[in-house]
């Protein structure tokens, strides 16, 4: 079985979605490679199947025209939430209307939880799940916590959470003195842009639970390292790396936190950060909304609730690393890439039987 694998960029989605499924796809020989206006029917022909996350028109057309079966994969709800900061853009180049022609095209659609495929069947009938996988096999998925004296709580995303963050930012202006001197905070995936800022004065409350000299260096806005003592600080800053490497934060966190607005766009996710949690021994903190309230019992309504969660932890850090430990055993199997990835070859095996 010989697949193309086309993306239309190298982020996060094209990592879990299309590369990791694909490189440990076992009994299959994948290729990773653009469709443009160079590529012909002839370069598709070369190919049993085609899967993209980026079904255009014209990647669609060609395809059909080459009579290779057509896998899309969608990893979000087609329509993103009012809160999203980027919505406006996504309706006014018409991205639905675009995502909606791919599926109904597709011989194939594979998709991360029942509750989106549901609603992906209202456009196609061959709708499938195909979870997220991880695998300590990833060297980012593995290793040990680097040791620490305070307990850090981590924020890891994208610059789309930007309103997702603003209640652990006022969570953490009602945290006393005390227990925010004993954590540390840690954002990853940060870049210079105004997004990104906006989102780091949310959290420190304008820089005030940061140090003067920590403060000054940060506002440079610059990638240049802190030559102070950063294990002092109750929050750092952690550049975005490359998709290979930005789980090597985990090791710097001993608590995630999942801060998630509650709409229709949010229930459509995939819990890839439980996912996360489970494979580098982290607990996690999450809102209260569907797929990420099951796995644990620290869920919250309102900002009351993140201080009452985060504080608990800073006060029973045996209590934090027993419910790590937990996560970790009771959902590996759950999100082993090796068992997504026989449910995988099994669904494209059978769509080239059929075609």
């Amino acid at each position: 079985m010989k697949i193309l694998v086309a993306p239309n960029t190298t982020n996060g989605c094209f990592y879990h979605r299309l590369l990791l499924p694909h490189i440990f796809l076992e009994g299959a020989e994948c290729s990773i490679g653009v469709i443009d206006v160079n590529t012909t029917v002839e370069d598709i022909q070369q190919f049993d199947l085609v899967v993209t996350h980026n079904p255009v028109k014209g990647v669609v057309d060609l395809v059909k025209r080459s009579g290779v079966p057509l896998v899309v994969d969608v990893d979000d709800w087609i329509y993103l939430g009012k809160n999203h900061p980027y919505r406006d853009l996504w309706m006014k180049t018409k991205r639905p209307e675009t995502l909606k022609y791919g599926i109904r095209n597709a011989d194939l659609v594979t998709t991360t939880t029942e509750h989106i495929a549901d609603k992906l069947r209202t456009f196609n009938d061959n709708v499938i799940v195909l979870e997220n996988g991880l695998s300590t096999q990833i060297p980012q998925f593995s290793g040990e916590k680097e040791p620490h004296n305070k307990i850090r709580f981590g924020i890891v995303g994208g610059v789309t959470h930007l309103n997702d963050v603003k209640v652990i930012g006022e969570a953490i202006k009602r945290l006393d003195k005390e227990h925010l001197q004993a954590c540390q905070f840690v954002l990853a995936g940060y870049c210079n842009t105004p997004k990104w800022k906006s989102i780091e004065r949310t959290i420190t409350n304008n820089y005030s639970i940061c140090s003067e000299e920590y403060k000054e260096h940060l506002l440079k806005y610059n990638d240049e390292p802190y030559e102070g003592d950063l294990d002092k600080e109750s929050y750092i800053r952690v550049f975005a790396t490359e998709v290979d490497k930005y789980a090597y934060v985990y090791r710097k966190i001993d608590c995630l936190l999942v801060p998630l607005i509650d709409d229709d766009f949010t229930r459509c996710k995939s819990p890839l950060k439980i996912a996360e949690a489970v494979y580098t021994n982290t607990a996690v903190i999450v809102s209260n909304v569907d797929l990420y309230n099951k796995y644990t019992d620290n869920v919250c309504d309102n900002a009351q609730d993140w201080v009452d969660c985060i504080k608990n932890y800073i006060d029973n850090p045996e209590k934090m690393k027993k419910d790590a430990d937990f996560l970790s055993v009771v959902y590996h199997p759950t999100f082993n890439l090796g068992n997504v990835c026989a449910k995988r070859l099994t669904a494209y095996t059978e769509l080239l039987l059929k075609n």
